[in-house]
């Protein structure tokens, strides 16, 4: 979904795994949701035919020589989008085939991201993202890990 400046995406996905040996099936699956922000008016065209969010057309770009326009554009200060996601797996069944002690194997994992990119050009962006996730798997319980991350993306 895209209206203007805001965009949203999410997915379920799943599988089913029928194991060898009478082992029973395993279901895993997962999902997320994204949404996210243009701070300076650029959107997201959602491509219909092809079922996918498009490139970007900065404004204002900081790289002009980047850009994917034939028609120079002034230059500026880029493209600001704000970013959050929300993913879960479960990765977890009891059919799952045991550890080499017998243990249990698998794991659920809800995970959180808050993200700023800078377009510096259409198709170049700085991503800032902190991530924070909360693993819990069936023998060691539930821990947590925060990450922050600094990407540099170059669409060709």
């Amino acid at each position: 979904m895209a209206q203007g400046s805001f965009w949203a995406q999410a997915e379920w996905y799943g599988t089913l795994i029928d194991q060898s040996f009478g082992r029973g099936e395993v279901f895993l699956h997962g999902c997320y949701l994204d949404v996210g922000y243009f701070l300076t008016g650029e959107h997201r065209a959602y491509e219909r035919r092809n079922g996918f969010f498009g490139f970007i057309t900065v404004d204002r770009p900081v790289l002009r020589r980047f850009s994917s326009q034939t028609t120079p554009r002034p230059a500026g200060f880029g493209a600001w989008e704000v970013t959050a996601r929300f993913a879960y797996l479960d990765f977890f069944d009891t059919d799952n085939p045991r550890g080499p002690q017998g243990q249990l194997e698998g794991v659920e994992m809800p995970q959180g991201t808050l993200g700023l990119n800078w377009y510096l050009a259409d198709r170049c962006r700085l991503m800032f993202n902190y991530y924070y996730s909360t693993p819990r798997e069936p023998n060691t319980g539930v821990s947590s890990a925060s990450i922050y991350s600094m990407r540099l993306g170059v669409f060709w």
